[in-house]
This record gives structure tokens, C-alpha cells and sequence, in this order.
């Protein structure tokens, strides 16, 4: 039998690497331009021994989904107050990924190729999953965006993880057990939330939790709460093509199709220079 999520997963993860990471590094370097370097630097009180931390403060460290959380949380209110109300949605539910991807990566010593290939894979998912579930989720006053947020930041980490598609799909449904997405709810508070979930999802699953091994498409899962199964089948799942490009250049007006500038996609920068301005 077909596992909906699982073949999800696996598609992303088969396609093209160069388009992948080409995209990834052209929707990080949006992002963190428009966010600035100073949100990472958030004081708080040093985190205990073990801890899995975000590394980029100088005068203490915060647990990594705590890192991920704040600078979501930061990025929507500055969006929030940039744009009209919808037309912040979008930009704020695209960058999610990336602050669950860069505090992850930053907390496992990553470089910035892992970095660049796990955004990538997240605006892939969050375009395809976004496109699918619009219909059904209005209808129920949900908004599909913030949900797709929240998998697509999923994902994401489950790159970084390493995760096998079976897991990914259990890190998902844990995700679509907690996912909130009211259509008037607070916007950077729920995009906060999805950024954060994609790094505690894919940890608790590390942790032997278990959610919904196919909660896209079972019984009380995502298109049955929260959209319409109906829409299922207009899910993008199996094809070679990578379609977040228009995505990325909709939402920050950037070209997908233009080398990232600050560093090559092969860059041994890690992601923690990088966020303490080391990094060019």
C-alpha cells in the first residue's frame, strides 16, 4: 500500500541536488537580509550540560528550538508591519523553514551545503503543499500556508537529521497532531510555532515518540481536518521538476536562477560563523 507521506518525502529528496541547493541558498540569503544578523542575539541564561543549544550568542546559549521560535517570531512582526495583512502571510510562512533549518544546522555543526539543501527541500514541500491544500483549508477558515509551513519545516529538519522516509513521516505526524492554523489567528506567533515544531518533531521522533505514519492522507489527519480529501490527488508527489522557484521570487522578489553572493553552495563556512558575522 501507498504511503502518501512517505513517497512525499522521498520525491523531495530525489530531486535535482544543484537545483535544490541553488534554491535553498537563494531563499536563505532572502531571508536572513531581510531578518538581519541581530536576531539571532537573543540573551538568555546559559543552557544546562547536553542541552542541544543554538550557538550564536556570545553571553549565553538557548535551547535550538528556542532559537528557531524567536527569530520566526522576529521576522513575522517585521514583515507583519512592512505588508498588508495577507500579503505578509506568505513571505512569513516561506521563511519558517529556514529559521527551523539554520538553528538545526548551527546546532549539529553543519556547513552551509547542508543548510542550503534542507531550505531547499523546505519551500519545495511548503509550495506543493500550500497550492494542494488551499481550497479545502479556506473553506474550513484554516489557512493552508501556515500549515504547510509548519510540515515544510518539518522536513527540512528531517534532512539535517538524516532521517529515513518512514521517520520523516512519523516526525510529520507528530507535527499534524499539534499544527494550529486558525485563518485570523496571530500570524507570527503561529509562524514562530511551525518553525520551532520542525526541530521538535523530528527530536521527539529521535526519542522513539510516534505520530500518524501517513498523516497526510489517514483517517484524521491533514487534508481530512484541515482541507478536503478530495484534494489529495493535486498534491505534487512523484515528479523530477523543482517548482518552489516562483514561490521564492513571489514572495522576496528574488531570482532562484542567481547564485547565492555571500557564500558558494559548497561553502565550508559553518552556519554558526555565519551568524555571529564571521562569515562574509
Amino acid at each position: 500500500m501507498s504511503r502518501l507521506t512517505q513517497d512525499l518525502y522521498r520525491s523531495l529528496c530525489a530531486l535535482p541536488a544543484g537545483e535544490v541547493s541553488s534554491l535553498g541558498a537563494c531563499l536563505v540569503r532572502e531571508v536572513w537580509s531581510r531578518a538581519g544578523k541581530d536576531t539571532t542575539r537573543e540573551r538568555a541564561a546559559p543552557a544546562s550540560a547536553g542541552q542541544l543549544v543554538a550557538t550564536d550568542l556570545a553571553a549565553g546559549r538557548v535551547p535550538v528550538e528556542t532559537a528557531a521560535f524567536n527569530n520566526a517570531l522576529r521576522f513575522a512582526e517585521q514583515q507583519s508591519k512592512s505588508a498588508a495583512s495577507d500579503g505578509a502571510v506568505e513571505p512569513v510562512c516561506a521563511a519558517a523553514p529556514v529559521f527551523a533549518a539554520t538553528a538545526l544546522a548551527e546546532a549539529r555543526k553543519a556547513d552551509f551545503a547542508m543548510l542550503f539543501h534542507a531550505a531547499g527541500l523546505g519551500i519545495e514541500a511548503y509550495t506543493r503543499l500550500a497550492a494542494s491544500l488551499a481550497r479545502g483549508t479556506r473553506h474550513k477558515a484554516f489557512d493552508g500556508r501556515v500549515i504547510a509551513a509548519t510540515l515544510a519545516s518539518i522536513v527540512a529538519c528531517a534532512y539535517i537529521e538524516k532521517l529515513t522516509p518512514e521517520q520523516a513521516a512519523q516526525a510529520l505526524g507528530l507535527g499534524s497532531s499539534a499544527v494550529t492554523a486558525m485563518a485570523q489567528g496571530y500570524l507570527p506567533l503561529q509562524a514562530a510555532t511551525a518553525a520551532r515544531d520542525g526541530i521538535v518533531m523530528v527530536l521527539l521522533m529521535r526519542c522513539d515518540f510516534r505520530g500518524p505514519p501517513d498523516p497526510l492522507a489517514c483517517r484524521w489527519g491533514v487534508y481530512d481536518v484541515f482541507g478536503d480529501v478530495a484534494d489529495i490527488p493535486t498534491l505534487e508527489v512523484v515528479t523530477a521538476a523543482v517548482r518552489a522557484g516562483e514561490t521564492v521570487r513571489r514572495s522576496f522578489g528574488a531570482s532562484p536562477d542567481r547564485p547565492a553572493a555571500h557564500v558558494p553552495l559548497q561553502s565550508p563556512v559553518s552556519v554558526a560563523q555565519f551568524l555571529t558575522g564571521r562569515a562574509g
